[in-house]
């Protein structure tokens, strides 16, 4: 059995920038991820929002690495092939009692230190953006704000970690950790077992499970369900800005968020829940996030509706709502990080870096000489020009076979998706590195296809391919 320095426990954009940063440095490296793919925890059920921190309560850990993620998200994103575009965000006020509360976030975001921060009125408002509900009355206007795709955040980290000789498992569900002499021993259901002298704790809504199996009672996490929708970006117009209504006490609000793909994401709703698996979604909660939304964007129309999906928040109850990145008490050398409820995306890279620097406590260091910290990403085709489509048709003709018509995906970048390291094996993990099935018609016309192509690549069986994780095969059949 290897003995790994450290194992890393969950495949989100926490583990994963965790597992990334520690590849700088001379050490053997495993991360454990309980689903088939990584980045399809909580991580995938997310509006992909980079805040940019005025909303996190004043002096907490969560404001201070919100603001410093933000600062550092491009740089990374360029670096690791990260869709990311620079987005200011606008929260709306309709009324001098909500311009109150813009006010308090304002005086919370500079104490924050978040920059450019400002109130503006109707005629700005609508200069910026010229959908916003023209009954505004004030924003407040945030220009450090972006978007990104969080789900190629935990595949780029993983992939580039790999690439700097670490290892990802997957399909490995943490079920026991004892501790003996100077290492660890971590047990998985699946009936593996591993050896480590250190561990870190990143597992999501899990997180407490996981903790507590070294130091049991030691965290408590409820769960916070979201719900979110997706609108066509055939809508005829395009936000410039992502638009939030004043916030309540436990979310940002339902917002209109302008994804990378070009889509426009609604959401999401706020309710806790005591179940770490479900994701459902209802009619009352679609209710409520178009109704929400049609109040900061009145254009919106039902008939552009293409999707709705929902995901969790792990929140830790004894934090103060804040993120618990420390070591434990009890035990010297296992390491958590959770509770990365919103805005954990937007401080992912920052949450790898302060980790990393509590860990330098206990761990000698030496970086690599060899350390690559680029990643190439998957060609998109659909926004290449038509003389840059040739050059690639030329070099490689499945270029020209589009297999997802909707988002014009062709089968070489489907292939790319598939062999990279952390490679795609689910149709579901094929549409988060390429688009294929997030357009207009979600799969109908390419997602036997891409079973096909997967089939093919994996050497497995069509009915053994899965859209996600075991027991969603999507094909029936006997020979």
């Amino acid at each position: 059995m290897k003995n790994y320095d450290v194992i890393v426990i969950g495949g989100g954009a926490t583990g994963a920038n965790i597992l990334r940063e520690l590849s700088k440095y001379e050490l053997d490296l495993l991360l454990l991820e309980a689903n088939t793919d990584v980045g399809a925890g909580v991580t995938k059920g997310n509006g992909g929002v980079v805040h940019s921190g005025y909303d996190a309560t004043a002096g907490s850990l969560k404001a201070k690495l919100n603001v410093r993620g933000t600062e550092i998200f491009e740089q990374y994103a360029k670096d690791l092939g990260i869709p990311y575009e620079s987005k200011p965000s606008m929260t709306l006020a309709f009324n001098e009692s909500e311009k109150e509360t813009l006010d308090k976030l304002y005086e919370n975001g500079k104490q924050n230190k978040v920059p450019g921060l400002r109130i503006i009125e109707t005629d700005e408002i609508l200069e910026l953006e010229p959908h916003a509900n023209p009954e505004v009355k004030y924003a407040l206007l945030a220009p450090s704000a972006g978007i990104t795709d969080p789900y190629t955040i935990a595949e780029a980290c993983c992939e580039n970690a790999v690439i700097n000789g670490a290892e990802v498992k997957t399909s490995n569900t943490v079920c026991d950790i004892k501790k003996d002499g100077d290492f660890y021993t971590v047990k998985t259901k699946e009936g593996n077992e591993y050896k480590t002298k250190y561990i870190v704790n990143a597992a999501g809504v899990y997180g407490d499970v996981i903790a507590n199996l070294v130091n049991p009672g030691s965290h408590e996490i409820t769960e916070r369900h979201g719900s979110l929708m997706i609108i066509d970006g055939n809508i005829g117009f395009e936000l410039q800005t992502t638009l939030f209504p004043v916030p309540g006490a436990h979310t940002k609000g339902m917002a209109a968020i302008p994804a990378c793909g070009g889509n426009i994401i609604l959401g999401s709703t706020a309710e806790i829940q005591k179940d770490k698996e479900n994701t459902s979604f209802t009619k009352d909660q679609a209710d409520l996030l178009f109704n929400s939304a049609s109040r900061l964007i009145p254009e919106l129309e039902k008939k552009y509706i293409i999707r709705v999906f929902s995901g969790l928040r792990p929140v830790e109850v004894n934090s103060n709502n804040d993120f618990v990145i420390e070591e434990d008490e009890k035990n010297k050398g296992f390491y958590n990080a959770i509770g990365i409820q919103s805005p954990g995306i937007a401080s992912s890279f920052a949450i790898a870096e302060y980790m990393v620097d509590l860990m330098k406590k206990d761990i000698d260091l030496k970086e690599k000489s060899n350390y690559d910290k680029k990643r190439k990403a998957i060609v998109d085709f659909s926004k290449l020009s038509t003389e840059e489509r040739k050059k690639l048709v030329d070099k490689d003709p499945k270029y020209a076979n589009v297999i997802c018509r909707c988002e014009v995906v062709p089968e070489a970048e489907i292939l790319d998706a598939i062999r990279r390291p952390c490679g795609a094996t689910t149709v579901d993990g094929v549409k988060r590195r390429t688009r294929s099935g997030m357009g207009r018609c979600q799969g109908g016309f390419c997602e036997s296809r891409i079973v096909e192509i997967l089939s093919r690549e994996l050497g497995k069986k069509p009915e053994e391919i899965l859209k996600e994780n075991k027991g969603s095969e999507i094909l029936i059949g006997e020979e």
